[in-house]
């Protein structure tokens, strides 16, 4: 304190409006002394000094969101050329399911209709899942693949369309169902692609560990059941009861069977062992089998023409 040195100044001003405008009026008068100037200088470098702070703040916080933008870039960028390597397109399934937001089993309960839109199973902020749809965008028009509309539609008897979005907007809608197809592939293969993708996915039914009552004619069975609506279903009630099982094995008869049937259904089983489903044989239609066996024979020369 003895370093300091003080003053005391009085001040005086008058109003007849009162006393605020009176205390207003004595400081506008003050003497522009060294003193007040330098107090004065003082106040606006405090204030300046802040506002720089504040600006600097600003600056560091957009850096930061660039470089984890860049980040974000770089992943989604990776993911989509791992799947067009793989598979000979990308779609935003792909992207979201690389960068690790979503798993096969989020999409299988999404496929499966038990969800009513495939954003509320990703693992991501809105912001996150708009910029990843962004740059997937943009990287494919960069590499001059095809983009390709693809109609998603649900495992279910009724074959109802799949939503992507909360919000349901027709863009975000698109974007999630574009394929993008690489222009090295042949345009028979293409087609191939574009055909399988819009081909109605397989219905699955489960080959159940226990009995079971079938939610529509309560009947209790062992015996194959669909599961929709979280409730199951027995073939007669789904009108699934006239197609045949075709054990799994054969690979190149299953293939030309799933082929030549109209209707199919891949027969899954729950092992305890591996705690997982895994797949039986498919359900085709009688007459697919026939058409099957008759190419079988016909390959084999056994049949003319």
């Amino acid at each position: 304190m003895a370093d300091h040195v003080y003053r005391l100044a009085e001040i005086v001003g008058t109003s007849p409006n009162g006393v605020d405008d009176a205390i207003r009026n004595a400081v506008a008068r003050q003497p522009d002394t060294p003193e007040h100037r330098l107090a004065r200088d003082e106040r606006r470098s405090s204030r300046s000094s802040a506002r720089r702070s504040c600006r600097s703040c600003a600056r560091r916080a957009c850096d930061t969101d660039a470089v984890a933008n860049s980040r974000l870039d770089e992943r989604v960028v990776r993911a989509a050329e791992a799947a067009v390597a793989e598979q000979g397109y990308v779609s935003a399934i792909d992207v979201l399911g690389g960068l690790g937001w979503l798993t096969a089993s989020h999409v299988d309960r999404w496929r499966q209709g038990r969800v009513d839109c495939l954003e509320e199973m990703i693992q991501a902020g809105a912001g996150k899942q708009a910029a990843a749809l962004r740059t997937l965008h943009t990287w494919a028009t960069e590499q001059s693949l095809t983009p390709t509309e693809t109609q998603y539609v649900a495992r279910t008897r009724d074959r109802r369309p799949l939503r992507f979005s909360v919000s349901a907007e027709p863009d975000t809608e698109r974007a999630y169902r574009t394929h993008w197809v690489s222009p090295d592939l042949s345009t028979r293969k293409a087609e191939r692609l574009r055909a399988d993708a819009n081909r109605p996915p397989d219905l699955v039914v489960v080959a159940p560990l226990h009995e079971w009552t079938c939610a529509d004619c309560g009947a209790t069975s062992d015996d194959l059941l669909l599961m929709e609506d979280d409730a199951p279903h027995c073939l007669r009630c789904v009108q699934l009861d006239h197609l045949v099982f075709l054990p799994a094995g054969d690979a190149t008869r299953t293939r030309r069977a799933h082929r030549a049937s109209n209707l199919t259904a891949i027969v899954v089983r729950f092992s305890r062992t591996r705690k997982r489903y895994e797949r039986r044989g498919l359900l085709v239609e009688p007459d697919a089998l026939d058409r099957e066996s008759t190419t079988d024979r016909m390959q084999s020369g056994d049949l003319d023409g």
